[in-house]
């Protein structure tokens, strides 16, 4: 597994019994280790950003958006993802991707 293109609290466990968590990202520090690719009416870009407008946990979130006022992404043609900091996965024997959005 390289990156995982989900921007949310992303909770990732091995096993069931005794979960390790590897990755646990509420997005308040900011989005360290995590990139954001993508295209806007025709330019390289994405809208992918941190704000402070329907947290899960805390004040922050990622959100795929224009931002506030009206937190729109009808903005012509654009799509993005959002990749995560690498996971070594290679001794999990079991893995399970938890997120909430």
């Amino acid at each position: 597994m390289r990156n995982l293109a989900i921007m949310a609290a992303v909770l990732l466990l091995a096993g069931t019994a005794s979960a390790t968590v590897f990755l646990h990202e509420g997005f308040e520090n900011g989005a360290p280790g995590w990139e954001a690719y993508g295209e806007v009416g025709g330019q390289s870009g994405s809208l992918w950003h941190i704000e402070d407008h329907r947290a899960y946990e805390g004040t922050y979130s990622a959100a795929y958006n224009t931002g506030g006022p009206d937190y729109g992404y009808d903005v012509g043609f654009n799509w993005g993802l959002a990749a995560s900091p690498w996971l070594d996965l290679s001794d999990a024997t079991s893995v399970e991707l938890d997120f909430y959005s």
